[in-house]
């Protein structure tokens, strides 16, 4: 039996060597057969695990589901982030922080263990012995570590405030230095205006230097007096530097004034006295000028600190101390007052006003602050107050819109009744927020092409669409002054200078549809005899259009807001394709509406008026006279050569 097995095997293997190829080996088979064996024995576990998972295959394959639903959403042509390769990694790292986390708590343990092991062997060595104090962990602390600290923060502040002290100084001598610049720059003009013999001022040309200097720098002092109302309202410092620089100018012009008198005085007491009061009112123009700058300095320097949100007194800022103070003294060889330059101290000594020269005005006149009125005051009410505080532009203010009260008129030109007249520029503002509420009755510089004619306003201009020789795009707009532009004005999409070439005769095009939509007339029919639904209507006006051409540009709206009476109804009209038109009787046009037709033509549109009954009339006549012409018998002779038909 076995000899007959043994036959068996070594026949088939000498059948297999003798069909194998001569140059491959016995061995190389053996081992290809053996690695598709444990191919096909692995894809047999695989299959056999994927149909009976282990528990933990499963589990973990649940917490991989968990895990995708986790995952943030993905765009695009992101790489996906929700693979099992992923889920494995960030578990082998999860699973790894773990194990770590559990070694150090493990030899935290273990040392703790050890501690408290050498603390009971040493109990147990000297039981009279007390226990020993905990050791304090780290280094000793110093005890004048917290004390250095705080010794280093202040010296910080130190630091900062001196520098921020360096940096206010340097401020205030660059304000000091614009107003010095001011005053300056006002004597160089004096001179020029003298030197040329120009003195709007009111000083006559024949009249002496220093009176004509009287009344240059009184005219600067009335010019620089603030308001009380303002003052009210301004931070003490910007009041304390308004009030300092016109005090220099008054003092300015009372040595003027002094020195003038010099010059007039005939006996010598007079011109003794003359003198000395020149004399006294010089020191006293240093004084104020050495005032002024130290006030523009404290100025610049307490608005900083209101930028930083620092709390800081005026006083502080105007004590001798401060260095824009000594050095504005210095600068005019001023002597540097004891107390600070408070609201008192600011004024300079006492002086005796000057005797005015003559034609012209007391010295005093300048010194007295102006006081609102309310005459010449816009009527109007703002809106931000919800119409309870009247609005604050007067006749003299120098804005345009206080020219209308300049003119008389009660109301400037932001609350002027003809701000919403005329022509209402034709584009739409942003958002769907309507169209644009600029008018040609108001006095915006924005309106004003809209009083040359053209359909919109200057932030609603249209461009020429056209090409330069270089190739940029034509800069001509609605809004130009040139005559080119009247295209633009007109509804075109092109200047005078870039019009396209007219169509060929013999390949007619067709006009452009918006060309077409923007010059079409609107006809307004007129008629008596107008047939609605339920009857015959009043006498009423027609509107021959579609009701998509009224919505543009808000037309629509604006009619019906100003037309109560207009009415959208069905009416027998030569044209099938309005079965609908708008309809408004002609009661609904008072005058306080004014005409339909003016209206429409102030939105805009181009209108052209049409009298239905008066050619309905015409052609009634007409079919009259050749129904009477019918009837009328026929001469035997042309009635013989007629047809038979006839």
């Amino acid at each position: 039996m076995e000899s007959r097995t043994f036959g068996t095997q070594g026949c088939a293997a000498a059948s297999r060597h003798a069909n194998a190829p001569d140059d491959v080996p016995a061995s190389s088979t053996r081992r290809e057969r053996e690695r598709e064996r444990l191919r096909k024995v692995s894809a047999c576990r695989q299959q056999e695990r994927r149909e009976n998972p282990s528990p933990a295959a499963a589990q973990r394959y649940r917490e991989y589901l968990l895990w995708t639903e986790t995952r943030p959403v993905q765009f695009g042509d992101e790489p996906p982030n929700d693979t099992y390769e992923i889920f494995m990694k960030e578990r082998r790292r999860a699973k790894e922080k773990a194990r770590l986390q559990g070694v150090a708590r493990k030899r935290q343990a273990e040392r703790q263990l050890q501690r408290q092991t050498v603390v009971s062997d040493a109990a147990l060595a000297s039981p009279a012995a007390q226990p020993a104090a905990k050791r304090p962990r780290g280094r000793p602390a110093d005890p004048n570590t917290e004390q250095r600290r705080r010794d280093r923060r202040e010296l910080q502040r130190e630091k900062s405030l001196a520098q921020q002290h360096r940096r206010d100084a340097r401020d205030a001598a660059r304000a000091g230095q614009q107003v010095r610049s001011t005053l300056q720059f006002m004597e160089l003009n004096l001179t020029r205006a003298k030197a040329a013999g120009f003195n709007p001022w009111g000083a006559l040309p024949d009249d002496s230097t220093h009176v004509q200097a009287y009344a240059f720098w009184r005219s600067k002092a009335l010019g620089a007096q603030v308001d009380a109302n303002r003052m009210r309202r301004m931070p003490e410092a910007d009041a304390l530097a308004a009030t300092a620089f016109a005090r220099t100018l008054t003092a300015r012009a009372a040595k003027a004034g002094w020195a003038a008198a010099a010059e007039r005085a005939t006996t010598a007491d007079a011109i003794g006295e003359a003198r000395a009061a020149s004399a006294a009112a010089a020191a006293h123009a240093r004084y104020a000028d050495a005032v002024a700058v130290a006030a523009a300095g404290a100025q610049s320097v307490a608005s900083k600190q209101r930028r930083r949100r620092e709390s800081g007194s005026l006083s502080a800022l105007l004590q001798p101390s401060q260095p824009w103070v000594s050095a504005a003294f210095a600068a005019v060889s001023a002597p540097l007052p004891e107390c600070g330059l408070d609201a008192d101290g600011a004024a300079p000594p006492a002086l005796l006003p000057p005797p005015p020269p003559p034609g012209q005005p007391a010295l005093t006149d300048a010194v007295v602050p102006r006081v609102w009125s309310t005459e010449g005051q816009c009527e109007g009410m703002t809106r931000q107050s919800g119409g309870t505080e009247r609005c604050r532009v007067h006749r003299n203010s120098p804005y345009a819109v206080a020219a209308p009260l300049r003119r008389g008129e009660r109301y400037c030109g932001h609350h002027h009744p003809d701000k919403f007249t005329g022509v209402q520029c034709a584009g739409q503002r942003k958002h769907g927020k309507g169209r644009c509420r600029v008018w040609s009755g108001c006095c915006y510089a924005d309106a004003a092409p809209l009083r040359r004619g053209s359909p919109y306003c200057h932030h609603h201009r249209v461009r020429c669409v056209g090409l330069t020789q270089s190739g940029a795009r034509c800069t001509v707009t609605s809004s130009s002054e040139n005559v080119h532009a009247q295209p633009l004005r007109d509804g075109e999409l092109h200047c005078a200078h870039h019009q396209p070439a007219a169509p060929s005769s013999l390949a007619p095009s067709a006009p452009c549809p918006r060309a077409a939509v923007s010059d079409r007339a609107i006809v307004l029919g007129s008629s008596e005899d107008f047939e609605g639904p339920d009857g015959p209507l009043p006498p009423s006006i027609a509107i021959v259009e579609s009701e998509a051409r009224l919505e543009q540009g808000n037309c629509l709206t604006q009619l019906l807001r100003r037309f109560p009476a207009l009415h959208y109804t069905s009416i027998k009209y030569s044209d099938p394709t309005l079965p609908h038109l708008w309809v408004l009787p002609l009661e609904g046009q008072t005058a306080q509406t004014g005409r339909l037709a003016d209206f429409m033509v102030s939105l805009g549109l181009t209108v052209r008026e049409q009298d239905l009954d008066y050619e309905s009339s015409d052609d009634d006549a007409a079919s009259d006279v050749d129904s009477a012409r019918c009837d009328e018998p026929l001469d035997p002779d042309v009635e013989a050569e007629l047809p038979d038909y006839f």
